[in-house]
């Protein structure tokens, strides 16, 4: 397939996402893959450690750099690439490979749209409002519910101006009262970390330690 893709002598139009193996920034292991989306094959997948790059969140743009790197150092020819939003990547083709036009994946984009839409519902499923005002999350996804005490539209409101209006902008006379909000401990405090001997034996991830 890469063969293929080298010898046609035409600039390719790549796609490339990352798979890693718990969602989340507690992820050790990834793979980056290259699809080529005239013909959507894959021509190369990218295997990358966190401890190779220092954190979980570098292992996707590391995956894209190699795959890259890879395919050009095989003689392909790269006219355009489509990947998500992801910051580094963006940096990286803006600033130091600003011939390969980049597009993002409008997947990734609708979904986080969509997600801002849930994140809005919300101020209106507290009040008993399951029915919102939009094409991407026209109805809250839960069954019927019981009756239990639901808040007020005044209250809802009223809370939404302090916080944005008032403790967002001047949060010092609120900060006794945000001291003692509880904070829960981050994903990766419940689960223990494999040594390097033993992640070689077997794949590991946080569910093993469900079994």
């Amino acid at each position: 397939m890469l063969e293929m893709a080298r010898h046609s002598g035409k600039a390719v139009v790549l796609g490339g996402d990352m798979r890693a193996d718990s969602p989340g920034h507690c992820a050790k292991y990834g793979s980056y893959t290259m699809m080529n989306l005239e013909d959507n094959k894959m021509v190369d997948i990218q295997l990358i450690q966190s401890n190779e790059v220092g954190a979980s969140p570098r292992m996707e743009s590391k995956g894209f750099l190699r795959s890259l790197q890879f395919l050009e150092s095989a003689g392909l020819r790269v006219g355009a690439i489509v990947t998500d939003r992801h910051p580094s990547i963006q940096k990286y083709l803006r600033e130091q490979r600003p011939e390969i036009q980049h597009y993002f994946d409008t997947w990734h984009v609708s979904k986080g749209e969509e997600a801002v839409e849930k994140w809005k519902s919300v101020t209106n499923h507290v009040q008993n409002v399951h029915h919102h005002n939009s094409d991407l999350f026209p109805v809250c996804a839960h069954p019927p519910l019981e009756m239990r005490a639901w808040l007020t539209p005044n209250y809802v409101e009223s809370l939404l101006r302090l916080f944005f209006e008032e403790v967002v902008i001047n949060p010092g006379p609120y900060q006794e009262q945000i001291n003692e909000l509880k904070v829960p401990d981050h994903l990766c405090a419940a689960f223990d970390k494999p040594d390097l001997q033993e992640s070689e034996v077997r794949p590991w991830s946080r569910f093993t330690q469900m079994e």
